[in-house]
């Protein structure tokens, strides 16, 4: 008989072997339409940095696409099988979250892709993706598929990981190997400046190194320190999210971003368009649930009279 250990080891490589088999009918969807992404986080660093690659679990794959090529890329995929999860509830403010949802059925099970435009959530910072895809090399044997360079990742992570108030329960983990495998710190505080994602660095590195990591550089961590009163801001919200309390998102969410966000006002004025394109979203919620569907059927049909 099994024990659990052997369970979970087992149950690990099944589904490593199902994301396998799932991108690889992604690289085929991609090189016949001449296409190619950018494939971060988990999947990207199972290629990479964990042995064995089941060590690491996910619950999707993640892709970036070139700036402008989304579209092209969602119709490759879709035209290979993939289908793509709408949400009803958003028809204005989808584009604000940067990424669209597919799922590949594989048999009884399915695997699930998000495919970005950005990994910012609301705003995009100025990240430059297209600099990213350009120092990125292949993965092995998946045409189309890209793996970022370490420092690239590096940064990604820790913009995805304060997304998240860095409860993204990996995120330690990947950030250690990425360190580990070496980075360059000038280019590193360089882009981090240039994309505004100081901030976000910092408490990535700063808690990562509380985790106990060694490998987190002294220098860096200098060369990104906030100060005045910006390092007060991150300080208090460093104690808000020492609590661990359950991840919320919402306008408290937002609150504690702005303390991570380097480009305040651009965040500001973003945000600001986020919350009238939701509020006439939710206006049509409420509308449409004051009309039950045989009436909105009868007032189409007057219409066509």
């Amino acid at each position: 008989m099994r024990s659990a250990g052997a369970w979970d080891q087992a149950r690990a490589q099944a589904l490593h072997l199902l994301r396998t088999h799932a991108l690889r009918r992604l690289s085929v969807a991609l090189n016949a339409h001449n296409l190619d992404v950018l494939v971060v986080k988990g999947a990207a660093l199972a290629m990479t940095h964990y042995v064995p690659p089941w060590a690491r679990a996910m619950s999707d794959i993640d892709l970036v696409v070139r700036p402008g090529s989304r579209d092209r890329v969602l119709e490759a995929l879709t035209t290979h099988g993939l289908v793509i999860v709408a949400s009803a509830d958003r028809p204005l403010t989808t584009e604000y979250f940067g990424e669209t949802c597919l799922t590949l059925p594989c048999g009884a099970a399915s695997v699930m892709f998000e495919v970005h435009t950005t990994l910012d959530k609301l705003v995009a910072r100025p990240v430059d993706y297209a600099g990213i895809f350009d120092r990125a090399t292949p993965a092995p044997a998946l045409a189309g598929l890209l793996l970022p360079a370490n420092d690239d990742h590096l940064l990604l992570l820790a913009l995805h990981a304060a997304g998240h108030d860095f409860r993204h329960a990996p995120a330690s983990a990947d950030l250690d190997l990425l360190l580990a495998g070496g980075v360059d710190e000038a280019a590193l505080v360089r882009r981090a400046r240039e994309w505004r994602l100081e901030t976000a660095l910092f408490l990535s590195l700063t808690l990562l190194r509380e985790s106990g990591s060694v490998h987190v550089p002294t220098r860096l961590l200098h060369a990104i320190e906030p100060s005045g009163l910006r390092r007060i801001v991150v300080n208090r919200y460093s104690l808000r999210i020492a609590s661990r309390d359950p991840l919320q998102m919402g306008w408290r969410w937002v609150l504690r971003q702005s303390a991570l966000r380097d480009d305040l006002a651009v965040w500001t004025r973003g945000v600001a368009g986020y919350g009238g394109a939701r509020a006439v979203e939710e206006a049509l919620l409420w509308a449409r649930s004051m009309f039950p569907s045989h009436l909105r059927d009868a007032r189409r049909a007057s219409r066509l009279l």
